[in-house]
């Protein structure tokens, strides 16, 4: 969920834990304004992607690249119920891939039935601090009411960057690299801003 947004993932060596500022930064009052893929072909993977992370509720936690090159993002897609509880079928993972260039979305699509010998565990919120858990992931992935679903493909890297080195601006940006690209880390294909507060650096 990570750098780590609210997170205990361990940060792995593919990304730099420093990450180029955006050119420009934040605006007053808000962030700059996204930047789409030059190349059409990439952008449903990069709608997709930006419409989940921009109209979640919050983010409950990010994890950079593991051995596997794995970075995984935690999000509250919204409170259904307006009850503050996180539900399961409230929660979307997001795994990007940096070997297959892909970004899974896992989620709640086959709720078991009440009468499951498992149902009171798989219905039961999800409380924040296990959302943050460096367990958390592979858990989630293997809950048997979550399937994955690709929602994007050729994206080599994925880079995050809070939208104010000092905090002052809640947000971040997602920097997104595709194949085929002839840009480096310092100026990406595209680029989005997700106004939701979370920690980006370990220990925050």
């Amino acid at each position: 969920m990570v750098v780590v947004f609210a997170a205990m993932g361990i940060v792995g060596t593919t990304f730099a834990v420093v990450l180029p500022r955006v050119a420009g930064g934040a605006s007053e009052g808000g962030l700059a304004a996204d930047v789409g893929p030059r190349d059409s072909r990439h952008g449903p993977a990069y709608e997709s992607l930006r419409t989940i992370m921009v109209s979640s509720q919050a983010v409950l936690a990010i994890t950079l690249p593991d051995d596997a090159g794995l970075t995984e993002i935690v999000l509250w897609r919204e409170d259904e119920g307006a009850d503050g509880k996180i539900d399961p079928s409230e929660v979307v993972l997001l795994t990007h891939s940096s070997f297959l260039g892909t970004i899974t979305a896992h989620d709640v699509t086959a709720p078991v039935a009440p009468e499951h010998e498992s149902f009171a565990r798989l219905a039961a919120p999800i409380e924040r601090i296990w959302a943050s858990h460096p367990r958390f992931c592979s858990s989630w992935r293997r809950r048997a009411d979550v399937t994955g679903r690709v929602i994007a493909a050729n994206v080599n890297a994925m880079h995050f960057e809070p939208a104010a080195a000092d905090g002052s601006t809640d947000g971040f940006y997602v920097k997104l690299s595709f194949s085929g690209s002839v840009s480096d880390d310092s100026i990406p294909d595209a680029m989005f801003g997700v106004p939701l507060a979370a920690p980006l650096w370990p220990g925050d």
